[in-house]
């Protein structure tokens, strides 16, 4: 390449007239000569400061900006007449390399949006509805300058410049530009991929410069903004003070209009992955407690488990009656006493981290005490992180009473709705996988066919144990942690005393359609495919 050709491409690189075959060439040319990758880097670096002065009328602002790209500047090389291992090392090299890569693929990304990429678009989403403002948005949609108004439930934007952001309703979240986005109410996680950085984030009380991390921020109806970081580092600038903050994993900051305070951060308290797409059959178990008379009801489900697997009527100890045959939602349901009635199933449950739903109706007394809400549906082992139960929320310090729960031993996940009222409602657990499993990030609840926000949660990862020592069958009614006399008694209960009809079991991580469809019809709908997924 001539130097007339190389004045030239860097000049179309400045524009952001570039085709994709030209930056192809340039960054070809880059690896072949440090001068050139030099001379990009500075070209890169001006045309970036100029941006921020166009985007920040604030002075400040853009001088914090300034200071911000001038640290990462690139450094000068000089070209010497000797070997490059001699000027270069092999490191410095590398780095240089990567460097120009990133700068040509960002001149791409301007030729990209030159030819009508939109600044994002809506990758998922999960339960999601709208303000009354907002146009609703649908999965694989484009996303210009504007604000989406969330009223609930979760939407993940991936952003035309690499970063990916999960919204979690109700939430007021402006798209300012391919990396440039304003929070002005709710909770998000952002997500940088790999190698880039240079996401802004901004709220009421400061903007946030990400530094390739991962990192959750929510803001509070006085506009108060706290960071959590829970990969990488963060660069912040709150409004309340001149200086910029450094955030590295672990660490959070709340961001006040007179001051900032730093604390710990809480992993647990943001949604980091949206369940994954399933598509195909799911296999389940189906216990729907028809036959009104006996002891015993069989499973209607399958691919899951034994096909005859029972779901047996006990007590403890045996010999008293047990589960009573009541009306239920759908046909015959049973009735627990809180004394001693409980179901063994012959179903050891899901073990591990696998992804699973569980899915019942439930009816809770209004009288329902602290002693009579744990147990509705359990198996595993009572130890941190390996057991799975299903309850009525009896601990007050872990949050409020009477809400539906999941959670055993300092792993929970507790809703915001009483269940106490002596109705039927339907509730499903949905645990899935991702890249950091546990009971505060990948559980989410639904009550009555809705999204239920979490009131509390607490960080666990959780690995059901199956096959341990202490493991049984799925239980209904009865509170995992109890052993019968002379072992552990759970001191807040040992069996539950309500109702309960019609209990799936999944091998899948179901969305809020299969979930409603449950709860309408009873039945699990057809598998969809990839094309009529992206179509909801």
């Amino acid at each position: 390449m001539t130097p007339d050709e190389q004045r030239q491409l860097l000049v179309r690189a400045g524009v952001g007239d570039l085709t994709r075959e030209e930056a192809a060439r340039l960054l070809d040319a880059c690896r072949a000569d440090p001068e050139l990758l030099a001379e990009l880097s500075r070209l890169t670096v001006v045309e970036r400061l100029l941006a921020h002065g166009h985007l920040y009328t604030d002075d400040n602002a853009f001088v914090r900006e300034v200071r911000a790209r001038l640290t990462d500047f690139p450094v000068e090389f000089s070209v010497r007449p000797k070997r490059r291992e001699r000027w270069l090392g092999q490191s410095a090299w590398a780095w240089a390399l990567a460097a120009a890569a990133a700068l040509v693929l960002s001149f791409v990304g301007w030729w990209a949006l030159r030819h009508g990429i939109p600044d994002a678009r809506i990758v998922r989403m999960e339960s999601a509805a709208w303000g009354e403002e907002q146009v609703p948005l649908h999965a694989g949609g484009e996303i210009g300058v504007g604000r989406l108004r969330l009223a609930a439930g979760l939407v993940e934007i991936k952003f035309a410049r690499g970063a990916t952001v999960i919204v979690e309703g109700p939430a007021d979240f402006e798209v300012l530009g391919p990396q440039h986005a304003f929070l002005h109410r709710g909770r998000v996680v952002t997500r940088i991929a790999q190698g880039t950085k240079g996401f802004v984030l901004e709220s009421p009380r400061g903007r946030l410069v990400d530094q390739g991390t991962e990192f959750g921020v929510s803001v509070g109806p006085s506009g108060d903004t706290e960071v959590h970081v829970l990969e990488g580092k963060v660069e912040a600038a709150p409004s309340s003070q001149r200086e910029t903050l450094a955030l590295t994993v672990h660490q959070a900051a709340r961001f006040m209009p007179q001051r900032v305070e730093q604390f710990a951060a809480d992993a647990g308290g943001f949604v980091t992955d949206l369940p994954p797409q399933a598509f195909g059959e799911v296999g389940f178990l189906h216990w729907p407690f028809d036959e009104g008379r006996g002891g015993s009801s069989m499973n209607r489900g399958r691919k899951l488990g034994s096909p005859k697997a029972r779901a047996i009527l006990r007590t403890y100890p045996e010999g008293v009656s047990g589960p009573q045959w009541i009306s239920g939602q759908f046909g015959p349901g049973l009735s627990f006493d809180g004394r001693d009635d409980y179901v063994e199933a012959e179903f050891s449950g899901i073990p591990g981290g696998e992804p699973r739903t569980v899915a019942f109706w439930v009816k809770v007394p209004r009288d329902s005490g602290i002693n009579e809400g744990y147990g509705i549906i359990n198996w595993g082992t009572n130890k941190p992180g390996h057991a799975w139960q299903i309850s009525v929320n009896p601990t007050e310090k872990e949050g409020p009473l009477g809400r539906l729960r999941l959670g055993v031993n300092e792993r929970f996940v507790i809703g915001t709705t009483d269940l106490r009222d002596d109705r039927w409602h339907h509730c499903a657990v949905v645990m899935y996988g991702g890249h950091r499993p546990d009971a505060g990030t990948h559980i989410l609840l639904y009550l009555d066919g809705e999204l239920e926000p979490a009131a509390r949660k607490a960080l666990g990862e959780i690995r059901t144990d199956i096959s341990g020592d202490e493991a049984h069958n799925m239980w209904l009614g009865r509170n995992l942690a109890y052993r019968g006399i002379g072992r552990q008694s759970g001191a807040l209960g040992r069996f539950f005393r309500g109702a309960i009809d019609e209990v799936f079991v999944c091998n899948a991580a179901l969305d809020q359609t299969q979930i409603r469809s449950l709860m309408k019809f009873n039945r699990i709908p057809p598998p969809q495919t990839m094309a009529q997924a992206m179509a909801r």
